[in-house]
């Protein structure tokens, strides 16, 4: 291999962080995996600084990580139209910023 492919294989690279495998092996990710893993309509994959949860093949949930901790990005697609309610509420919450 050349040395410019190994580059562009680093830059592709879906290897999490090890705070982020220690989180989904025995922290607080660790239900989530857990669930993943019993369920054969879930799939977990591996995005470098983030993963992807699958549902029958669609994107579910993104899990970010950064500096040791964690935010979720939830896909609306997947709350049925008589729930309009919930809907409205998430929608909320995905413009709350936190400030230190």
């Amino acid at each position: 291999m050349t040395e410019n492919n190994d580059q562009d294989s680093k830059q592709y690279s879906r290897e999490i962080s090890q705070p982020f495998m220690d989180a989904l092996k025995n922290g607080l990710l660790k239900p989530i995996l857990e669930r993943v893993k019993h369920d054969e309509t879930l799939m977990l994959a591996l995005r470098g600084k983030y993963i992807n949860i699958y549902y029958r093949g669609g994107n579910l949930i993104e899990i970010r990580e950064n500096d040791g901790c964690f935010s979720g990005k939830f896909s609306l697609n997947y709350i049925c139209q008589r729930t309009e309610f919930l809907r409205e509420e998430i929608k909320k919450f995905q413009k709350i910023t936190l400030d230190n």
